[in-house]
């Protein structure tokens, strides 16, 4: 997932620019950015409470496909490798 500059952001919070990915790295991202938007996975939309801790709620919506991929910054993944394969 990219982060607000644009920066790769791995599982285990390292961020790492798009530039200084591995050219594996990126297709492994992209094949996993492909799969998570056929399988389709749970975002959290919105969230609120009141005072009161335990009246914590938030909106989760299921997506997939277009909009999986976009959420998932897939275009910028395979941008960054076209542009490394012109």
């Amino acid at each position: 997932m990219l982060n607000s500059n644009g920066e790769h952001v791995t599982k285990d919070g390292e961020i790492i620019p798009l530039r200084d990915i591995t050219d594996s790295h990126l297709v492994n991202i992209i094949n996993y950015i492909e799969k998570r938007s056929r399988e389709g996975f749970y975002v959290a939309m919105w969230s609120g409470w009141s005072t009161d801790p335990d009246s914590m709620f938030y909106e989760e919506d299921y997506v997939k496909g277009d909009e999986a991929l976009s959420i998932l910054n897939y275009d910028a993944y395979i941008n960054e490798l076209k542009r490394r394969h012109k």
